[in-house]
Formats: C-alpha cells, sequence, structure tokens
C-alpha cells in the first residue's frame, strides 16, 4: 500500500462513500452512545434515537430536536444517498453531544451529577471524550498496525497486543485499540485499497489470484486475497492486497464463494484468472472438492500453484 493510500486511512473513518438509500431497518440496529438518562455508554437501538419520517424522506435526531440544537438532523435530514454509519457517526458529533449533556443537566441536576459520578463512570466518559478528539497520526499509527498484522498473517485478536506493545514507546489513544476497531479499520482499508487498484484489475489482460488463511481461521475465518498482475501498458508485473473476506465456515465451499464474492462485488471478470495460488492447505489441494477444482469446473484453464503465498 502506497503512503498516499494509507495517509488517507483516517479520513475514510470520517467520511465514507455512501450507496444506499435509507433503510428504516436500520433503526433496529444497536449502537453504543450517552444519553440524558444514563450515566454511562449504554447500548440502545438506533430508533431510541432518531425516527425516519417516511412522508418527508429526512431522519430526525429526537435528542438535538428535544434540546434545540442547530443542526440539520434537529430539523430532518436528507440525503440522497445513506449509510448507516452517518446515524452512529451524528451520535459522536459535539453539536450532539452538547444536546446529551443540555438535556442531562435538565433532567439530573448537571454540576451535582459530575460530583458524584463513580470512578467507572468517569473513566468512561473520558474514554469517549478521547475517542472523539484522537489526534491523526495516532490514528494512522493504529491502521499501521493492523496492516503489520495483515502482512505477518496473525489473528485480528493479535492486534490489540501489538498496540499495547507499541504505546510503550510512542503516544496512542487507547480508546481505539480493541479488536472491533481492528476490523473496522480492515474495512476502511478494504475501500480505499479498491479506489486505487480495482480499475486496473479490472483492465489487466490476465491475472494470478493468492489466497491465504488467517492462521486461526478456525476463529476469525478471514480470508486474505492478492492479486498478482501486470497493469494495462505496463510490461512489468506486480502484487496487491486485494481484500478481506470474512468466511461463514472453513471449508472450500466457503472459500470459493468469498472468491465469486469478491470478483461479483467488484465487477471484475473471473475468467480471466488464469492461476490460483495458495500455501498447500488440504481445503486447496483436493482434486474432487478443493477449492481449485471447483474454480475449475467454471473456470477450465485455471492452474494451481502451492508454496509459500508471499
Amino acid at each position: 500500500m502506497s503512503k498516499r493510500q494509507c495517509s488517507s486511512l483516517s479520513n475514510v473513518l470520517k467520511k465514507k462513500k455512501c450507496s444506499a438509500k435509507f433503510k428504516p431497518e436500520w433503526l433496529d440496529e444497536l449502537a453504543e452512545t450517552e444519553l440524558p438518562t444514563a450515566s454511562k455508554i449504554v447500548k440502545v437501538k438506533l430508533g431510541d434515537i432518531f425516527v425516519y419520517r417516511g412522508g418527508t424522506d429526512d431522519v430526525v435526531c429526537k435528542l438535538c430536536q428535544e434540546a434545540k440544537a442547530v443542526n440539520d438532523f434537529s430539523n430532518g435530514k436528507r440525503r440522497d444517498d445513506w449509510k448507516i454509519d452517518y446515524l452512529k457517526r451524528h451520535m459522536s458529533h459535539k453539536v450532539h453531544l452538547d444536546s446529551v449533556s443540555k438535556l442531562r443537566c435538565q433532567k439530573s441536576g448537571g454540576l451535582l451529577r459530575l460530583l458524584n459520578e463513580s470512578a467507572d463512570d468517569r473513566n468512561q466518559r473520558v474514554e469517549f471524550s478521547q475517542r472523539r478528539i484522537a489526534i491523526g497520526d495516532e490514528v494512522k499509527t493504529l491502521i499501521d498496525n493492523v496492516l503489520l498484522a495483515i502482512k505477518i498473517n496473525v489473528s485480528m485478536s493479535a492486534v490489540q497486543e501489538i498496540h499495547d506493545h507499541m504505546a510503550k514507546y510512542v503516544s496512542l489513544p487507547g480508546s481505539w485499540r480493541s479488536k472491533n476497531y481492528a476490523f473496522e479499520f480492515v474495512e476502511c482499508i478494504n475501500s480505499v485499497v479498491h479506489k486505487v487498484i480495482m480499475a486496473e484489475l479490472r483492465n489487466a489482460s490476465y491475472r494470478t489470484l493468492i489466497v491465504d488463511e488467517s492462521t486461526d481461521i478456525s476463529v476469525t475465518k478471514m480470508l486474505i486475497l492478492y492479486v498478482k498482475f501486470r497493469p494495462h501498458g505496463d510490461i512489468n508485473y506486480k502484487t496487491v492486497f486485494a481484500g478481506i473476506y470474512r468466511l461463514t465456515a472453513c471449508d472450500s465451499k466457503a472459500i470459493v464463494a468469498a472468491i465469486k464474492q469478491f470478483y461479483g462485488d467488484n465487477d471484475i471478470d473471473i475468467m480471466r484468472m488464469v492461476m490460483l495460488t495458495s500455501d498447500g492447505a488440504s481445503v486447496m489441494l483436493s482434486r474432487e472438492n478443493g477449492v481449485a477444482a471447483q474454480l475449475r469446473r467454471d473456470i477450465p484453464h485455471l492452474l494451481e500453484q502451492h508454496g509459500n503465498v508471499m
């Protein structure tokens, strides 16, 4: 991944390209947030915070509206395209948190609550505040750690240990080190990579797909994909990280389904795959039901190579 790609990842966390109309069923999703009636961060349905008005096709934040805040969600936010992250992002926005604080003061006496809050409540409040003001360069370091974990093929469960180790020597935001954020970073990495290289892959005449399983795939069930190809008009080959897919199972059927999903999601002609490279695991080798054997039923010219993946 280039420096330009890596430097843009922290921005992706703040602004992802949307591609869907608002779905009322999103209001059944759970999210962690602050409420005026709670002394700590709680998990609630988005429908407890937002209401979708089908007649006017807009979304209202009930807390911002009650606090008479000056923002689009207070009056009814409209978008040609929606993404569920926009709702979650609003709940961490300063204007929303100010609305929560204002309502909390009205309902619980404000200063008295702060004086009486427990140590755990204060720690949670401080963590949430730190999460909102995390420095971009520190978040980039966390992203680099996730990239390192992908490169050396270790479990996402180990990423938090890498974060904690590096925090001994450099400043890192403590609230962004969890495994859940590691997966979110991975999703952001995928989106950035797709923007940069998918067009090149579509134009390439032939490609080799390199498949690598996570070392503890029985737990994390992740499939890491690389592609070797020669860009159109270039005589040099290059190998790029193409994405990560979570598997529904650890068998060849699930791996084949993930590979086909990758080609379908990115509108890439699977018939231009000329070779499949893997680490030689048994799930890949079976002549009857291995991954290569199943793919060859649709791609008769497909060759198979085993050995060190990267």
